[in-house]
This record gives structure tokens, C-alpha cells and sequence, in this order.
């Protein structure tokens, strides 16, 4: 997500915020019957992207896997949903 790139500097509060806004809007959206597998490749996706991002941030440009899952543990991300069913033929 070119996003994360140019709002590399706010705080981790602001980025976690926005993102989750992201997250619900493409579920809304995108969130249909029969597309379970790519809501959760974009959320996947989304969050090895910000991952990258905040490693960027510190002087020795690493995070590794289990501390940004620890970050996440206490600031969870909405979980990628579908929000509308539809009956199928």
C-alpha cells in the first residue's frame, strides 16, 4: 500500500487506526458470498505491507514476525469478513 510508504512517520496509533477503517471499507464493499479466500488474501496482504513499513521506521530496520504479532495482540486489527450473504442458485 503506497499509504504505509508516505505515512511512514505517524504514529503507529494513527496508521493502526486508518487501517482498520481500510479493512472494514473493503469488507463492506468486497465482502460478498463466495469471495471469503481473497477478503483474507487482502487482509494478509495488508498486513505484511504495514509490517515492511514499521520495520523501516527504527535504526536497525528489522521486526521480526513475533513482535509485530505481539503489537497486534494488544492493538488487534479487524478480522477480514464477509458482510453480506447471499443465497446461491
Amino acid at each position: 500500500m503506497e499509504w504505509c510508504r508516505l505515512n511512514l512517520h505517524r504514529p503507529f496509533r494513527e496508521q493502526h487506526a486508518h487501517l482498520s477503517r481500510v479493512i472494514r471499507g473493503h469488507c463492506a464493499y468486497y465482502g460478498i458470498s463466495g469471495n471469503g479466500r481473497r477478503i483474507r488474501w487482502y487482509h494478509h496482504q495488508l498486513m505484511r505491507i504495514w509490517k515492511k513499513w514499521l520495520a523501516r521506521r527504527g535504526r536497525d530496520s528489522n521486526l521480526p514476525w513475533s513482535r509485530f504479532r505481539a503489537m497486534l495482540a494488544r492493538h488487534p486489527l479487524p478480522t477480514a469478513k464477509i458482510v453480506h450473504q447471499y443465497a446461491l442458485p
